[in-house]
C-alpha cells in the first residue's frame, strides 16, 4: 500500500514538471528571436503565423517588398550563403535559420561563438518537406499550425504522387538559370520533375547540379523542357517578358528548332516562386498538367495558389510565373 502511494505521488510530481516544463517552452518560443537568411525559411515561418519572431532577414527578402511587405524592411543580416556577424550581434537573435548547406560550417562556427544556433532546415526538398515543417514549427512551438499547413500540402502531394506512378513517363530536359545548367538527383527540381511524372534526362548524374552541352541535350531529344528563370518578386509583377525572353533564348540557339520539344512548343519557363521550395508542390503540378493533361485536367494550379496565399500569408493571388509558348497559340 505504501509503495502504490509513493508511485502515485511520484507520477503525479513527473505529470507537474511536464507540464512546467511545456509551459515554459511556449513561453520561450513567443520572446524567441529569430534572424532567416533566405526567402524559403521565411516563407514557412510566416505560413505558420511566426513571422513576429523574425528581427532579422536575408538580403534576398529585402529585395521582394511585394511579397513580403514591412518584414522586406527589417534589418539586412547578409545573405544565405554568408551572415552579416556584426549586424547578428546588434539583433541578438536566439536563432539564425538557413539552408543544410549553406551557410558553410565555419559559419556556424563562428556564430556558436557568438552563442547563437544556427537551424538548418531547407524546405525545398519535397521528399522532406514534412519532416522539416514539423521538426521546425516544434521548435518554435508552432506544432498545431504546422499540422494546418500540412493538412493543405499532404493531399495534393499524395494525389500527385498516386497519378503520376500510373502514368507513361516523357524525357525532360530540366535547365536551371545558367545556360546548359541541368539538374539531376539531389537537386529539388529532380524531384519536382519525378513527382510529376517525368523521366529527366540526367536521372543517371552522380552530382545535383551539373554542366552540360547541347550535343548531350540534342542525343537526349526530349520531349519536354523546363526552364528555371531567376527572378525577384514576381508577386509584384513584371516576370512575364522574362519567362519569356527565356524560352525564346532556348529557342533560337543554333540547331534547337530540331528537338521535339522546341517543334512541339513543349516548353515551360517557371518562376523560383514555385519552383523548389514551400511552393514547389504548384510548380509540380504546373509541370504534370503539361506532360500529363489528361490525368491532371480537373486540378487548378491558380486556384491551388491563390488560396495557399490567402490562408497562409494573407495575400490575393497576384503575379505571372510561368509561361508555355503552346498556350499563346491556343
Amino acid at each position: 500500500m505504501g509503495n502504490t502511494v509513493r508511485f502515485d505521488k511520484y507520477l503525479k510530481i513527473l505529470v507537474l514538471i511536464s507540464f512546467l516544463v511545456n509551459l515554459h517552452s511556449a513561453a520561450y518560443a513567443r520572446q524567441l528571436r529569430i534572424v532567416v537568411l533566405n526567402s524559403d525559411g521565411f516563407e514557412i515561418i510566416r505560413a505558420l503565423g511566426a513571422e513576429d519572431m523574425v528581427v532579422g532577414v536575408g538580403d534576398v527578402i529585402a529585395e521582394e517588398p511585394d511579397f513580403w511587405g514591412e518584414y522586406s524592411r527589417l534589418p539586412v543580416a547578409g545573405g544565405w550563403r554568408m551572415p552579416d556577424y556584426e549586424m547578428i550581434v546588434k539583433l541578438r537573435p536566439d536563432a539564425v535559420l538557413g539552408y543544410r548547406r549553406s551557410p558553410d560550417d565555419e559559419s556556424e562556427r563562428k556564430l556558436a561563438k557568438l552563442g547563437v544556433k544556427l537551424f538548418r532546415y531547407d524546405f525545398y526538398r519535397i521528399s522532406n518537406f514534412e519532416k522539416e515543417v514539423r521538426e521546425f514549427a516544434a521548435f518554435i512551438g508552432k506544432s498545431k499550425e504546422a499540422e494546418e499547413l500540412l493538412s493543405w500540402w499532404k493531399p495534393l502531394y499524395s494525389r500527385i504522387e498516386k497519378l503520376s506512378s500510373t502514368v507513361n513517363k516523357p524525357k525532360v530536359y530540366i535547365e536551371g538559370f545558367g545556360k546548359y545548367r541541368s539538374a539531376g538527383p539531389g537537386s529539388g527540381i529532380h524531384e519536382m520533375v519525378t513527382l510529376a511524372g517525368g523521366d529527366n534526362l540526367a536521372k543517371g548524374a552522380s552530382i545535383p547540379y551539373l554542366e552540360v552541352n547541347s550535343e548531350w541535350v540534342f542525343s537526349g531529344n526530349p520531349d519536354f523542357i523546363v526552364k528555371t528563370v531567376s527572378l525577384r518578386d514576381c508577386y509584384g509583377g513584371g516576370c512575364e517578358n522574362y519567362l519569356k525572353q527565356a524560352v525564346d533564348e532556348f529557342e533560337n540557339r543554333p540547331g534547337m528548332k530540331s528537338l521535339k520539344a522546341v517543334r512541339n512548343k513543349a516548353i515551360l519557363s517557371m518562376s523560383p516562386d514555385i519552383g523548389p521550395g514551400p511552393r514547389g508542390i504548384i510548380g509540380v503540378i504546373e509541370i504534370a498538367k503539361r506532360l500529363h493533361p489528361e490525368q491532371f485536367a480537373d486540378i487548378d494550379p491558380i486556384r491551388i495558389h491563390s488560396d495557399y496565399l490567402k490562408k497562409f500569408h494573407n495575400l490575393d493571388y497576384k503575379g505571372i510565373y510561368i509561361y508555355e509558348p503552346l498556350s499563346v497559340s491556343q
